[in-house]
């Protein structure tokens, strides 16, 4: 049954959407010699206990993969067509900062990125349901004057791309908190985007504890926190976080394998929904955490006991929350209401 109720999914990277069977072929097309080049790569690759060796891993990956706009434009399709084939009618997909500096023989333009996946989300959106928006996924980095320019430029560009009708929605504060956990770099940037309209979030409360979820509130005046679970540290925070409305975009599969929690059935989403936290559920990296956001939604089912009442209002919050405009948000939320047990 929840296969075929229709969906919104917030927290998804693109590039941890990657098929694994394209990672497979871009690697036999780029790099032969490589240990993706076995159809079964993924058996002994993935070790990971941790966010910074989570993406450590990924960026071995996307290193092969992602090395022209035709392989964004690839790797967009098929994430799309994925999520369309789950009945996911609304999505919100982060697109990260270019991979490469100017000049390497690997990079590539932010804007060359947007018109790759945007062409992508006409085609897909053209034959199904779903409709696609952008966020743009800035990356943590060390508190210097470059950071904050680079990040400052990307919301530029970013924004010039949603004037000229890209589906830009947004703008995301990615990477490793652990190594680098001020968000300061980027509170020009974040300033940029909610100047530009745009909605912001940030990664927080997950590789940290609390006070990075308090940072990000502070400092980027953020709508959402991707994760942040780890908010149930401080009781203070989870009050807050209800009082203010802040909404936790939540993957569970994930935080069970950076070490966050246990298991599903020990995830702290329960604690935080009974104490008024308004959460979303999502799968955050399908292609690390072998998951999608329908399996996620049965985890909750089966393990944690939420009914299909309750993931169907976590779908609502998620359409009420999400940064398309208000008429799109709207139709969405009554979409879902209309479908959803009640």
């Amino acid at each position: 049954m929840l296969w075929r109720l229709p969906k919104v999914e917030l927290h998804l990277h693109l590039v941890g959407a990657i098929r694994p069977a394209t990672v497979c072929a871009q690697a036999r097309r780029y790099a032969p010699d490589s240990p993706f080049c076995h159809d079964d790569w993924q058996a002994s690759f993935w070790s990971f206990s941790d966010l910074t060796t989570a993406l450590a891993a990924l960026r071995q990956v996307t290193q092969i993969v992602l090395r022209s706009a035709d392989d964004y434009y690839l790797v967009a399709r098929e994430c799309f067509e994925d999520l369309a084939a789950q009945q996911v009618i609304y999505t919100e997909v982060s697109v990260g900062q270019p991979k490469h500096p100017p000049g390497h023989p690997h990079y590539v333009s932010l804007p060359d990125t947007l018109a790759a996946i945007e062409q992508a989300r006409r085609e897909v959106e053209a034959r199904t349901p779903l409709r696609v928006g952008l966020i743009l996924g800035l990356s943590r980095g060390p508190e210097d004057a470059s950071v904050a320019a680079r990040a400052c430029q990307w919301v530029e560009q970013a924004v010039a791309a949603r004037d000229r009708g890209a589906a830009v929605v947004g703008v995301d504060l990615h990477g490793d908190e652990q190594t680098f956990p001020s968000p300061q770099p980027f509170v020009a940037a974040f300033r940029l985007a909610a100047q530009a309209g745009l909605g912001r979030r940030a990664h927080a409360g997950e590789a940290a504890g609390a006070t990075s979820v308090w940072d990000c509130l502070h400092q980027l005046d953020v709508q959402r926190i991707a994760h942040g679970v780890r908010a149930v540290e401080d009781p203070a925070l989870v009050a807050h976080l209800a009082q203010a409305g802040v909404v936790l975009d939540v993957c569970p599969t994930s935080n069970v394998w950076t070490g966050l929690a246990p298991s599903v059935a020990a995830h702290p989403i329960r604690a935080l929904h009974e104490a008024g936290v308004r959460v979303t559920v999502s799968s955050d990296d399908p292609l690390l955490m072998a998951t999608t956001v329908t399996e996620e939604l049965g985890h909750l089912h089966r393990d944690l006991g939420f009914s299909l009442r309750d993931l169907g209002r976590f779908m609502v919050t998620a359409a009420a929350q999400s940064f398309q405009p208000a008429a799109m948000r709207a139709t969405l939320v009554r979409t879902l209401q209309d479908t959803w047990p009640s």
